[in-house]
């Protein structure tokens, strides 16, 4: 059984570590995230890419639709803060992952084959700030 503590950790797996003052989270308490870029109701989402079979410099314009995956792998909160109504914390967040592309099309020039674009892996900090104000009755 897992339990989860006030810092978002699972208290029963234990990689958690107090390290600088600050809480240290491995990848085993944190979720896969998936994003999708299919929205296709605002029209294209044009991208210029370098085509060099168009000469030395010449780029082309395409709309793409990708999924995109990524594992957080360790966490990092120098501070956190409670009192009876609020609640602050700052959060350091390491992960990795890849960009699957898929559906493209050419936008400009029209009649150009379609650009042949490879899955691209990444390495990403994530920076956030959590504020939350508690309503209460007296």
């Amino acid at each position: 059984m897992h339990f989860i503590s006030a810092s978002g950790c699972h208290i029963s797996s234990y990689p958690v570590i107090l390290y600088l003052q600050g809480l240290l989270c491995t990848w085993r308490q944190k979720r896969v995230l998936v994003k999708w870029w299919l929205r296709q109701d605002r029209g294209p989402h044009p991208m210029v890419i370098p085509d060099p079979s168009r000469g030395d410099g010449a780029a082309s314009l395409i709309s793409l639709r990708s999924t995109q995956v990524e594992f957080p792998f360790l966490e990092y909160r120098p501070f956190r803060n409670f009192s009876l109504n609020q609640s602050t914390s700052l959060a350091l967040q390491f992960n990795f992952g890849f960009d699957i592309p898929g559906k493209v099309e050419m936008l400009d020039p029209v009649d150009a084959p379609a650009a042949k674009l490879k899955t691209i892996w990444f390495l990403g900090i994530r920076a956030y700030f959590d504020w939350r104000y508690y309503f209460a009755n007296k």
